[in-house]
């Protein structure tokens, strides 16, 4: 369009249709409510594009162009006279509706049956109150036109108790997802007595009873009674019924899945794979992918932070949706080709559209839909790490930082969640105008060693990312609106203005913690898949918290190595790890499947009957009938009742120890394992005595030097390394030298950790302590190995600032 002539089109655009919903006043506000979907509009090609859609009240169909660069206020002939620029030919568009079909509808059906509806004639019934059917107004739209039949019909019954007690028989299972007892069921029944007894009509009496239902427990909250009373018994298969439909579709059983909970068929293997297969193809299935990417990669934070339009004038609505669109299809390809889970990091292909693909700067790609691009050679993508939807919501707004981004792949990807940074500690603020880059900044920060042992692990996948901006385009200079070279235009639309220089190279080299180096990205992703075990492990964490609401314990770790053995020995794929997962003890929590070995059914009873406490204390807090019904019958099993003696005893040295205050928390830790017992503990020497029951399946048949080495693997996975046990060793307590030292900006747990372990790492020092409270550090040592002096040395190499200092 060149001031009211039309000229060839640059290629094909995308026209967005949304759903706006209409303020108080009947306008639409600036955004869509939500986005139905992107169209094509080819050069020279109309094409016709139908959707289907719901409508709630007070909403409205609304069309924009989503490609082209923002051109406000050009719907008005005068400014559009004087538009030059690619633009969107509408020609028509038709709204038809409401559509049905079936009458009366299904939603009318499940709570009505077929019951006749009749015309409601108040002077045949005096004194009763007909439904409510006034209809609304509808904003921007004047008043609905009226019925083509006036008056008001409703559902009539000859038998109002009887047509309840039925109709509730068929509702109250389906919004309850299990069976109702006819005791609860009565309860109901009686709501509709009630309700007539007042004077309503039969249909606003059942409306009550349908409400009561609906605000109760059981409807509002997934009632877990798969722990069984014994361990003998087999599990309630309508409970793994809920809890895979929920898993996978994001909604109540269907037909099929109920039947087969009913008739027990449910738990038999085959059938549970099977099923998991059928619902996996269905549509429905978009559900969970869009849902559990959105809690796991944070994808509903993607606009969270809106970038700074002078540094990347190219972003737009359509570019952020079409980077959430990129992700979503991408682990649906890995689900649906059951691709091995290093894809997470690397792959060999993209999900792209037009608008991507641009972004990107790879060529030949037209259109809205995403789709599977091969990867051309040399491109730094690949992977969920290289996506711009990841890039984007770890990054700010304006600027990146290596802290967030490699937090974000240690956490969501490899399961290894850093700890959180002191609260004493000032963020890095960004450098809009160029002057210093965040590895500058960021190398100041670990010139300090107790900052240093936290970023010595978060910073090298951070630095890996810096090749990319703040929405994910590739770069090799930052982008500043300050000092630097003018910016070349590259892939950013020629209609759209360009105010941001760039700045200073980007380095994206790094050096991991066990001493690898890497260049660039790709160089990162070859170290980072050479093990995939940590992808799989977090993975199959992730599916369990998200299918169960349950974390992943100690106690379940066997089952959980059980999954990813299993999983790894079927090339390590997406979809098989769904399947080992929805198979195990973890998801079905005792369910009877012989592919199982005992040891993993045993610790899903240990799990179950947490589970069971829970579940127990949180019936007590409400008062739904339904609920107090399976309290009482649902027992909680007792705890294995393991014997222990002093034969059966040790002493150890317990790591970790670094705050006096840290020993409640490893009393705590003790007190998770069922086979273990504390007997004593001194913080002071960090020596702790435990008994160990000789009978219990981690200890039997085990000399002392094994039970320790169990123990101590237990300790630490159930602490992430925080705390550790060893032998005590040949050299008594009394024999060891105390030394002490005074620490400036010794002010926080991190750093107190920090200290314990640049002092740990030093032969003959046997135990240590750290206090950010009184910013002194203790050590004791054996004099024949170290001395005080060299632990000063290597204090100052590690540039902890010290004060005065003391030994004795």
């Amino acid at each position: 369009w060149d001031q009211g002539t039309v000229l060839p089109g640059r290629g094909t655009e995308a026209a967005r249709l949304s759903v706006v919903q209409l303020t108080g006043d009947g306008r639409g506000g600036q955004h869509p409510s939500y986005v139905l979907g992107y169209f094509n509009a080819p050069v020279g090609k109309p094409l016709e594009h139908e959707v289907v859609v719901w409508l709630n009240h007070n909403e409205l169909i609304g069309f924009n162009t989503a490609s082209l660069a923002p051109a406000a206020n050009y719907y008005k002939k005068k400014r559009a006279m004087e538009f030059t620029g690619p633009g969107i030919v509408v020609d028509w568009l038709d709204i038809e509706g409401p559509l049905y079909d079936e009458w009366p509808p299904a939603s009318h059906k499940l709570l009505f049956g077929n019951m006749p509806l009749v015309e409601f004639k108040q002077e045949e019934h005096p004194g009763v109150t007909p439904p409510d059917h006034m209809r609304p107004r509808q904003l921007g739209a004047g008043m609905n036109r009226p019925d083509p039949e006036p008056g008001i019909w409703t559902v009539h019954s000859e038998d109002p108790l009887a047509d309840a007690n039925r109709l509730l028989a068929n509702a109250l299972p389906k919004l309850f997802r299990r069976r109702v007892s006819d005791a609860v069921r009565q309860q109901y029944v009686d709501i509709v007595q009630a309700r007539l007894d007042a004077g309503d009509c039969f249909e606003l009496a059942m409306r009550m009873a349908y409400r009561s239902a609906m605000v109760s427990p059981d409807f509002l909250y997934h009632i877990d009674d798969s722990v069984p009373a014994e361990p003998a018994a087999k599990p309630d298969d309508y409970t793994v019924a809920c809890r895979l439909s929920y898993f996978l579709w994001n909604s109540a059983p269907d037909e099929r899945l109920v039947q087969l909970a009913a008739s027990g068929e449910l738990r038999r293997t085959d059938v549970l794979h099977a099923e998991v297969e059928r619902m996996l193809r269905h549509t429905h299935a978009k559900r969970f992918v869009d849902d559990f990417l959105g809690q796991w990669l944070k994808l509903y934070d993607i606009a969270a932070t809106d970038p700074d339009k002078k540094l990347y004038p190219e972003f737009s609505p359509y570019l952020q949706d079409c980077m959430v669109a990129e992700t979503r299809a991408y682990f649906r390809e890995l689900l649906e080709q059951d691709l091995d889970v290093s894809h997470l990091l690397q792959s060999d292909f993209l999900m792209l559209n037009q608008k991507l693909a641009t972004h990107y700067g790879i060529p030949d790609v037209t259109g809205t839909q995403v789709r599977r691009v091969p990867l051309p050679a040399e491109c730094p993508r690949g992977g969920l790490v290289t996506q711009a939807s990841i890039l984007k919501i770890t990054a700010n707004g304006t600027t990146t930082s290596p802290v967030p981004r490699g937090a974000f792949v240690l956490d969501r990807l490899l399961g290894q969640p850093p700890e959180p940074p002191p609260s004493n500690v000032s963020p890095i603020e960004p450098d809009v105008q160029g002057a210093t880059t965040i590895r500058d900044q960021l190398a100041k920060h670990r010139d300090n060693a107790l900052c240093a042992s936290c970023h010595q692990k978060i910073d090298p996948p951070g630095f890996a990312l810096e090749a990319f901006d703040v929405i994910g385009g590739f770069r090799t200079r930052y982008r500043s609106i300050g000092e630097g070279d003018p910016a070349e235009r590259g892939a950013i639309d020629p209609f759209i203005g360009i105010g941001f220089r760039l700045g200073k190279d980007v380095d994206a080299s790094g050096e991991l913690p066990d001493g690898q180096t890497f260049a660039n990205v790709q160089e990162f992703q070859n170290i980072a898949t050479t093990n995939s075990r940590p992808l799989l492990e977090n993975l199959a964490q992730r599916f369990i918290v998200y299918s169960t609401g349950q974390t992943v314990r100690f106690s379940d770790r066997p089952a959980l190595a059980s999954i990813v053995d299993r999983t790894l020995a079927q090339q390590g794929g997406v979809r098989t790890l769904l399947h080992e997962v929805i198979g195990s003890p973890l998801f079905t929590n005792g369910l009877d499947t012989a592919v199982y070995r005992k040891e993993e059914t045993d610790t899903a009873t240990v799990r179950g009957d947490d589970q069971r406490m829970l579940m127990t204390a949180t019936l007590a807090a409400v008062t739904s009938p339904a609920l107090r019904s399976l309290a009482e019958e649902q027992p909680a099993s007792p705890a294995p009742d393991y014997t222990y003696d002093d034969e059966h005893s040790l002493t150890v040295r317990v790591a970790g120890l670094f705050m006096p205050e840290r020993a409640e928390a490893f009393r705590e830790l003790i007190q998770r394992f069922p086979d273990v017992e504390l007997k004593s503990l001194d913080a002071a020497t960090a020596e702790a005595t435990i008994q160990y029951a000789a009978e219990s399946g981690t200890f039997k048949n085990a000399n002392s030097d094994q039970v320790i080495e169990r123990l101590n693997n237990m300790v630490r996975q159930v602490s992430t390394g925080l705390f550790s046990v060893k032998p005590v060793g040949e050299l008594p307590h009394d024999q060891l030298q105390q030394v002490e030292f005074d620490i400036i900006g010794l002010d926080c747990k991190a750093c107190s950790l920090a200290v314990h372990d640049i002092l740990l790492r030093n032969n003959g020092v046997i135990h240590a302590t750290a206090s950010f409270q009184d910013g002194k550090a203790i050590a004791w040592i054996d004099p024949a190995q170290t001395n005080h002096a060299e632990l000063v040395t290597a204090l100052k190499k590690s540039n902890v600032t010290l004060k005065e200092m003391a030994g004795e």
